[in-house]
């Protein structure tokens, strides 16, 4: 959803963007807003687009958090722990060295 956003965003502000450009007056005649970009619409209108276009790369950018390696199990109990939970790499009520969530069951297929 947050990627929804970001790109969302992007597009608006590079539509906007141009449209400063492109058309730098603007008249609401509802409002009766005036606005008139003509002296700054290279300036104003290009860093919008700037940066609608980096809000757009932002959330084509970003990956997935990777929770590989993140967490251990004991092989006796099969209880999980995340690593940052543990201090010194054993199993707090077997005592026993704890091992990489990932693959366990491929390492111990007795356990299935």
């Amino acid at each position: 959803m947050y990627k929804f956003k970001y790109i969302f965003g992007g597009i608006v502000f590079t539509i906007f963007g141009c449209m400063v450009i492109i058309k730098p007056i603007f008249y609401d005649h509802v409002y009766g807003l005036y606005l008139d970009f003509t002296k700054t619409k290279w300036p104003f209108g290009g860093s919008l687009i700037i940066i609608g276009i980096l809000l757009i790369w932002s959330a084509l950018n970003k990956k997935a958090k990777s929770f590989e390696g993140e967490f251990l199990i004991c092989p006796k109990c099969e209880t999980t722990f995340n690593r940052r939970e543990i201090i010194d790499q054993n199993c707090p009520q077997c005592n026993v060295k704890l091992e990489d969530l990932e693959g366990f069951y491929d390492r111990h297929p007795e356990k299935n």
